[in-house]
């Protein structure tokens, strides 16, 4: 007969070897992270993202947006996930205009997340379903659900910039005339800032518009009513969005755009392009860590450089959302620099 002080060790063995089991299995895996293992069949980068894609719509069409958005937020932790989570975010903006066809409806379906990305998605869609007249007429009353918030208030005026990029029949200046609409300065600014980045990239039919940065950052800096001085820092954040990082490695480095900046004629204009590099550079290497803490803002501590640093690292934080991973990042530069990357408000972290 066994006793009892043997049928008590046997169940706690059993109980260990069953919770290891499943602590080591998939069953482990967060609800909310996504796992490709069981989501996905395919193993190569655009599958996965696709795939991915479709899980995030899934849940949104299965338990809403904000259930949605929440899953994008817990999968940040994997970088490779964290760069899709802008887009990915765009697509659910642009699908919850499409069911609620209404732009106040469909931003309180979601919230904030991935650079607000989703309240993006919807202005976009906004902007390419209704007329010119509607749109203005509608303009002032698109970000008043968010008009408490003042930083989501911000960049919901910011995503108002790509929507009339794209109202405007792709006509810059005419952009600008539509934010010209909007009823405060901080608002016209933060609206002509989306027009700049929706400009910069040009994404139509699946295709990006090839610029020369050079032509952009002559037109960025040229006097002209159309553009007026205070947004020139708008445009200057978009030159290198112009370019994919296979063109930029074999036809130019960081170190261009810094020469670029440094004939500037006064010092606030050479400023805000620094700070414009800094802003840019995230989206043209797609988030490789080694390339942006490399040579992006060169190595002076100039108040230049100290703005394009800290620009860098925001951008960083709008994606990433985590100040240990920012931490991380900011490791690869030099001390001195390094107090002015991981100087990232908590607002900042999205």
């Amino acid at each position: 007969m066994v006793s009892k002080k043997v049928k008590y060790t046997l169940s706690i063995l059993a109980i260990s070897l069953f919770t290891f089991t499943y602590l080591a299995s998939d069953h482990f895996t967060p609800k909310n992270v996504f796992n490709a293992k069981q989501s996905c069949k395919q193993s190569n980068p655009q599958a996965l993202e696709k795939c991915f894609y479709q899980y995030i719509q899934k849940t949104a069409d299965e338990k809403g947006y904000q259930v949605a958005i929440k899953q994008l937020d817990d999968n940040k932790s994997n970088p490779s996930l964290a760069k899709l989570c802008h887009f990915a975010a765009h697509s659910l903006g642009k699908d919850a205009y499409t069911r609620f066809k209404s732009v106040s409806k469909a931003i309180k379906a979601g919230g904030l997340s991935c650079s607000n990305g989703y309240y993006h998605g919807i202005m976009e869609s906004a902007g390419a379903n209704s007329s010119s007249l509607d749109f203005v007429k509608e303009i002032n009353n698109y970000c008043l659900p968010l008009l408490q918030e003042s930083v989501n208030h911000m960049d919901c005026a910011h995503g108002i910039g790509h929507a009339s990029y794209i109202n405007s029949n792709f006509d810059l200046t005419q952009a600008n005339v539509i934010c010209g609409n909007l009823n405060t300065s901080l608002d016209r600014l933060m609206c002509s800032s989306g027009v700049f980045m929706q400009w910069g990239i040009d994404y139509r039919n699946e295709l990006i518009q090839l610029r020369n940065p050079e032509n952009i950052r002559d037109l960025c800096l040229a006097s002209s009513p159309n553009l007026p001085k205070e947004y020139k820092t708008a445009c200057l954040e978009n030159i290198l969005l112009a370019l994919n990082i296979e063109d930029f490695k074999k036809l130019y480095s960081f170190e261009n755009f810094r020469v670029w900046c440094d004939a500037l004629k006064d010092n606030k204009s050479m400023v805000d392009c620094y700070y414009g590099i800094g802003y840019a550079a995230n989206g043209l290497v797609d988030f490789d860590y080694n390339i942006l803490t490399k040579d992006v803002c060169g190595v002076s501590i100039s108040l230049p450089s100290q703005k394009c640093i800290h620009r860098m690292s925001q951008g960083y934080g709008a994606v990433l959302g985590s100040a240990k991973m920012i931490s991380d990042i900011c490791d690869n530069l030099s001390t001195a620099q390094r107090p002015y990357c991981v100087n990232v408000k908590k607002y900042e972290l999205r």
